[in-house]
């Protein structure tokens, strides 16, 4: 079975649209892996910081916006004791004063972020990057391997657009299966079933 690739998105509720960006990168992505996405949990959720899925997560991206908020500092933690692969994204402009001091106590390098178009190819490089570095690890097929490299090449010559997404897709967390994901005697839906 295909090891699955596990990706926790850390932001608060004011970064609803930006937890949609992500989700449609993973969803673009040429590869056939399946994929476990967790996030923290929006006020009034009645699920807790999912700790266990934090340290378990082979990617765990920090999206800070103007303010932060409850637990994303103890995700943030969790991730960095048990020595995850963490991507600090910063949306640009005004943040409180709560903010600025985390900012500045995580020592992290932050990579910042103005249009959704700048958010997509940050997470899209971060995903691509990781996926080649553990290819073996993810088993990828030499295909999937020549898409990822030219989808690397290509991000170098794309503009950029201004115009955020309207929110849609896997955003809300969830679980995208892979083909070995498939219960056993189930049948896979191929592009050219219908």
């Amino acid at each position: 079975m295909a090891k699955r690739f596990h990706l926790f998105v850390s932001a608060g509720p004011d970064m609803e649209v930006e937890r949609e960006i992500i989700g449609r990168v993973v969803a673009e992505l040429p590869v056939k892996l399946g994929w476990e996405i967790r996030r923290t949990p929006l006020p009034g959720e009645p699920h807790p910081a999912d700790l266990e899925a934090v340290a378990r997560s082979d990617l765990f991206l920090l999206v800070l916006g103007h303010d932060i908020s409850a637990p994303i500092g103890v995700e943030w933690e969790a991730a960095w004791r048990s020595g995850r692969h963490i991507v600090p994204l910063l949306r640009r402009g005004p943040h409180t004063p709560a903010a600025n001091i985390f900012l500045r106590e995580t020592r992290e390098e932050w990579q910042r972020f103005e249009s959704a178009a700048e958010l997509e190819k940050i997470v899209r490089r971060a995903l691509v990057d990781l996926l080649l570095e553990r290819a073996v690890d993810f088993r990828l097929t030499p295909e999937e391997w020549e898409a990822l490299e030219q989808l690397r090449e290509s991000e170098e010559g794309e503009e950029e657009s201004s115009q955020p997404p309207e929110p849609a897709g896997a955003g809300g967390g969830g679980v995208i299966l892979g083909p070995d994901d498939a219960v056993r005697g189930g049948v896979v839906v191929g592009e050219g079933d219908s």
